[in-house]
């Protein structure tokens, strides 16, 4: 543990694989804020919420400036997102705009208010949560798949243009997650489990998903001394499931 608490901003933390990482650093002691537009139900572990956009200026501006507290903050994870179901004829200019918005506006919105911060922190850290769906095309979802793909370009610029800043800059892209966003906000129905783990071999070998504590643990390895010279990178956690096929 350090001898003084990290400084932890977490976008969409308050639910899901968010909530998993919030909870995760705050074991540690960490300082937590969370910026999400749900309401967290109870103040675990002492996290702090912040309500707000993840793609509103304003809002991320708020909310970085708490959680640096005018010292400095030391560890950014850009959870926040939302899906985009649909081939390209079924989804209109507003849903467009408002996906790219939350999932690519909102990781450039924090990290460029987070800079000055992050500067100030010994050991500063930028992780990202893209998804597998950045690593390959998927019909189901081309313009979700399409925000995740520019996350991974943005992640690997920052990490070469932050690289002088000692700034390390890496995402976690993960295959189907056991979270209420996995089951659109119902409870679990475990008929689609076969369907869901389809290509997924490590998923259908367990018969489960990945949980989003196993989610969050990539992320506090990436957050830790131990990945200091790990910067740039794309870490699936998808049970293989981009790895390449088995049939």
């Amino acid at each position: 543990m350090n001898e003084k608490p990290q400084h932890v901003l977490v976008t969409g933390g308050n639910v899901g694989i968010g909530r998993a990482v919030a909870e995760r650093f705050a074991t540690t002691g960490a300082v937590v804020h969370s910026l999400d537009l749900s309401s967290s139900e109870d103040a675990v572990l002492g996290i702090v919420p912040v309500p707000g956009d993840a793609s509103a200026e304003e809002d991320v501006g708020r909310a970085v400036s708490l959680a640096a507290a005018s010292e400095c903050l030391d560890v950014l994870v850009c959870n926040a997102g939302i899906a985009c179901v649909g081939g390209i004829e079924e989804i209109g200019p507003e849903q467009f705009d408002r996906v790219f918005a939350v999932n690519v506006r909102g990781p450039y919105l924090a990290v460029r208010a987070a800079l000055p911060w992050l500067r100030k922190s010994e050991s500063p850290v930028v992780v990202v949560v893209s998804s597998n769906a950045g690593l390959v095309g998927r019909a189901s979802d081309p313009i979700y798949s399409a925000t995740k793909f520019a996350l991974q370009g943005l992640v690997r610029s920052l990490a070469i243009g932050l690289a002088p800043d000692r700034i390390r800059v890496n995402a976690v892209c993960p295959g189907p997650v056991d979270t209420p966003g996995m089951w659109q906000g119902g409870d679990p129905r475990p008929e689609l489990l076969p369907e869901i783990l389809r290509n997924v071999p490590l998923g259908r070998a367990k018969n489960r998903m990945a949980t989003a504590a196993e989610v969050a643990e990539a992320i506090f390895f990436l957050s830790s001394p131990a990945a200091a010279f790990i910067t740039g990178a794309l870490v699936p956690v998808d049970g293989g499931k981009t790895a390449g096929l088995d049939e």
